[in-house]
């Protein structure tokens, strides 16, 4: 998949669910796994391989300047625990922006009531501050960093979530 591609670059024909025609030679669309304040995710199948991804649908009306540029940002980022932005698709009224689906879910739903152990707790801590200084190097800032936007990948390990690094 093409992760500088701003159109469809056709790569993978074959039958969709998915509603919209700009995503649907591409994957089809499952079911929506979760909302933000700036857009819409949901979970995805990539047509060709197979493999599973998250798609944030973002509507370009009205937004501010600095969600349009998080695709911008999110190239430049290549980090083990921070999702990882696998190709944009623009069109007028949208900007789609597939990125690695951790299945994990999210750290908030992970956390048990009486809390989690300290040695768990601690090895969780160090990857978010990984990738926090990470996008910091960069000259990013994340601006929602919570439990809810912490996503663990199927090892159990974070990565945060679509909401990003942004500035």
């Amino acid at each position: 998949m093409d992760s500088q591609s701003s159109e469809s670059s056709g790569v993978g024909q074959g039958p969709s669910s998915c509603k919209t025609t700009v995503l649907r030679d591409q994957y089809e669309v499952l079911r929506d796994i979760g909302h933000g304040g700036f857009g819409q995710i949901k979970l995805a199948r990539h047509c060709l391989t197979g493999a599973q991804v998250a798609v944030k649908v973002l509507q370009k009306k009205g937004q501010k300047l600095q969600v349009l540029s998080e695709p911008d940002m999110m190239r430049s980022l290549e980090h083990p625990n921070v999702i990882q932005l696998f190709q944009v698709i623009e069109t007028l009224g949208n900007i789609y922006l597939v990125m690695q689906h951790a299945g994990g879910g999210q750290l908030l739903d992970q956390v048990p009531l009486g809390g989690m152990q300290e040695e768990e707790a601690h090895r969780l801590f160090r990857e978010v501050v990984c990738a926090v200084a990470y996008c910091h190097d960069k000259g990013m800032v994340h601006r929602d960093l919570k439990p809810e936007n912490i996503m663990l990948d199927a090892r159990g390990l974070t990565v945060p979530g679509p909401q990003s690094c942004g500035l």
